[in-house]
């Protein structure tokens, strides 16, 4: 049903007219001039949705905004995150906690009360922008054991004139029958404290009394009503307190923040501008190239470029093509990189000996993508006859060309080499000794370029808080009958060790006209070294990309830099070790919408634990550089849980770390989790992948 639902998303809701982030710059201008772009405060209900206490409504988180949310729900605690992945989709995951009520397999181990993880999806009609009510349609709970499954349609009407709106709808599951909400907020208009006070009213669909998975002192029912009260501050936080069930209090705080749309905390005031930049004339009318490789070099420094080296060749009519390889350290957006080139190479004096000027972008010993700037159209510009959108366009970027033989005019004799600490954070949820379980730390150690476009990254990784000490690595109730691949990732994470992280090199290589080949070997993760190649097929306009990859792959022993000849395997309860080498190949398609912007990536092949299948990925990159992914794999391993077959799923999320500085800057931090910690579907790290350096240059 996971995927399901994405190929839906991606599919019916494409063609959608005007509709938020989908539209074109002008059709969102002329629907904000229309509309006004009015809408009522939003209100977040117990589950981290858009609804009001209990139930949902039938509006949406919208583009990029992020939720966390706590609820005292007697008899439950509920904790919830929430994200808005389209204007039209939002998706949410709780963690709800049984008070009073030990887990019958774990409860005497630690783990305490009984607690349920859920995951809900709801997808968004956006009639309102038509004038009419928005629609949406929701599944609660729709993965794991469902104790909390629900289905559900609901219609909301905002009237902004009487500063209110109304949600009915119909459910299934827990949600059993009608269903609605009632929103007031009487002093939105105004500009005193109260302007974020408002009252609701809603009507409760939960089948309390015949929901079996219910809390027994949660089944009773006064009445079906749950009044209560909220309040907004700054747009961000809010609280809420309600009445549930007609019997207990209840209350709900939340916060908020617009990551997929924020610009960041600080203004980039330490970007160089090129509004400063001033044309150095040449008087003499001649080029001396020792002199004009150094204007090059420190005008492509202001701008924030590393410089690799400065090459020239001539044309049959005796001009020089001037080459310049560079790396680009600290911006995100090709569209920047390209303005920044431009600033400039517009410092730069005409000469009638130079023909044109090809700027090749590199980054991990890879040439990406190049650029191509002719001097009548450089001097057209500076003369402004050419605006500069018009010179944006006739310098777009493209395919590496292979440059042949050409003269060195400079080359830098240092290689590219810098230093980075990363914070390590493990999180485990759902152990049989505690509901939550960590690893802190930090990796740090040395990347970059050696002599022949060599890529290394060497770190180290230390743990320093550790609370999985307790913890075994086998499943009691659903033990793995797989090859333990991943399953005991636990052990290679201890208080005060200190071991080696990763140490791996690659070579890759443009081939031109959109092929591309990578070799790698090392150890390439914590728990796996090995060796392999890629391809890839990835032409710079194209919105899509085939790859293949081939790696031959050893399991690392817990500690130290030896390697397992052997790994465990469970055959009928008893542990045995089976010789082991693992071959991970794939073949990958890529596909970008860059509509929704959103890239697909199916990858079919065979996975660490020799079972053999298919892994589809979603990632949502939004304007601020901010990604979220989801994924799900399907594949022959007949990995069993609670009786059903499991199927790898998860979701990882990304963050520039520019958000929180005054200077652009490429970092990132990022946090990856499956739902289970299982051995099918697991794939291992091969170093750093062709798409993923490509994508990162090309980012829009």
């Amino acid at each position: 049903m996971f995927w399901k639902l994405w190929v839906m998303i991606l599919c019916g809701f494409y063609w959608l007219p005007g509709y938020g982030e989908w539209s074109t710059d002008l059709e969102n201008d002329l629907r904000i001039l229309s509309h006004g772009e009015k809408k009522l405060p939003l209100l977040y209900n117990s589950s981290s949705q858009t609804g009001y206490f209990t139930m949902p409504s039938a509006r949406s988180l919208g583009n990029g905004l992020i939720i966390g949310g706590y609820s005292h729900i007697p008899p439950y605690k509920l904790w919830g995150v929430g994200i808005g992945l389209f204007e039209c989709l939002e998706l949410s995951g709780n963690y709800w906690v049984y008070n009073g009520i030990v887990e019958k397999n774990f409860g005497h181990l630690g783990f305490g009360n009984d607690a349920e993880r859920s995951v809900n999806i709801k997808i968004v009609l956006p009639l309102r922008y038509y004038g009419l009510p928005s629609v949406a349609f929701g599944w609660n709970d729709f993965l794991g054991t469902k104790r909390f499954f629900s289905q559900y349609a609901a219609v909301t009407q905002e009237f902004l004139s009487q500063r209110c709106e109304v949600t009915l709808g119909w459910g299934k599951g827990r949600i059993q029958g009608l269903f609605g909400g009632l929103a007031y907020f009487p002093w939105r208009k105004s500009d005193s404290i109260w302007k974020g006070l408002g009252g609701a009213l809603e009507y409760d669909g939960n089948d309390y009394a015949h929901h079996i998975e219910e809390h027994p002192q949660g089944k009773k029912t006064r009445f079906s009503w749950n009044p209560g009260l909220f309040y907004t501050w700054k747009k961000r936080f809010q609280c809420a307190g309600y009445l549930i069930r007609g019997k207990e209090i209840a209350a709900t705080v939340s916060l908020n923040y617009p990551w997929g749309t924020t610009k960041g905390f600080f203004s980039k005031v330490r970007d160089s501008s090129r509004n400063d930049a001033e044309i150095e004339e040449d008087h003499s009318g001649k080029i001396f190239f020792e002199l004009w490789e150094e204007r090059i070099k420190n005008s492509l420094y202001k701008e924030g470029f590393w410089v690799d080296h400065i090459g020239y060749k001539k044309n049959l009519q005796g001009s020089k093509e001037i080459i310049i390889y560079v790396k680009n350290p600290h911006y995100r957006h090709e569209k920047e990189v390209h303005k920044k080139l431009i600033g400039s190479l517009q410092r730069i004096p005409d000469s009638s000996e130079v023909f044109s000027i090809s700027v090749v972008v590199q980054s991990s010993g890879l040439e990406t993508f190049q650029y191509t700037f002719p001097s009548e159209v450089l001097e057209a510009y500076r003369e402004n006859r050419m605006s500069e959108y018009e010179l944006e366009w006739v310098t777009s970027p493209r395919d590496c060309c292979r440059q042949g033989y050409y003269i060195d005019l400079w080359r830098r004799k240092d290689q590219e080499h810098h230093m980075a600490i990363h914070p390590l954070i493990n999180m485990y949820f759902g152990s049989s000794r505690g509901k939550f379980k960590y690893d802190l730390g930090t990796t740090f150690g040395f990347e970059g370029v050696a002599p022949y476009r060599v890529y290394y990254e060497l770190y180290g990784a230390y743990v320093a808080r550790s609370s999985t000490a307790d913890i075994s690595h086998t499943d009691f109730l659903n033990p793995s009958r797989l090859l333990w691949v991943r399953s005991d990732t636990l052990q290679y994470y201890k208080q005060g060790s200190l071991e080696l992280d990763r140490f791996f090199v690659q070579k890759s290589r443009n081939w031109g006209k959109g092929f591309f080949s990578r070799i790698g070997i090392g150890y390439f993760e914590r728990a796996y070294g090995g060796a392999g190649a890629e391809l890839l097929y990835a032409p710079y306009s194209s919105r899509w990309a085939i790859g293949t990859e081939a790696f031959f792959l050893k399991k690392r022993r817990y500690h130290g830099l030896g390697f397992y000849s052997k790994i465990p395997k469970l055959d009928d309860k008893k542990e045995q070790r089976i010789p082991y080498l693992g071959t991970q190949f794939f073949l990958h398609g890529y596909f970008v919408f860059p509509v929704i912007e959103t890239d697909v990536k199916i990858s079919v092949g065979q996975f660490l634990a020799k079972d053999i299948g298919a892994r589809v990925e979603f990632l949502k990159h939004y304007r601020s550089g901010v990604r979220f992914s989801l994924w799900t794999t399907m594949t022959n391993g007949q990995d069993r849980i609670n009786g059903k077959k499991y199927y790898d799923k998860g979701f990882s999320f990304s963050f520039p770390l520019d958000l929180f500085l005054h200077k652009s800057n490429r970092s990132r931090v990022s946090y990856v989790a499956s739902v289970w910690l299982r051995d099918v579907g697991a794939v291992a790290q091969t170093g750093k992948d062709l798409y993923t350096i490509l994508f990162q240059e090309k980012e829009e």
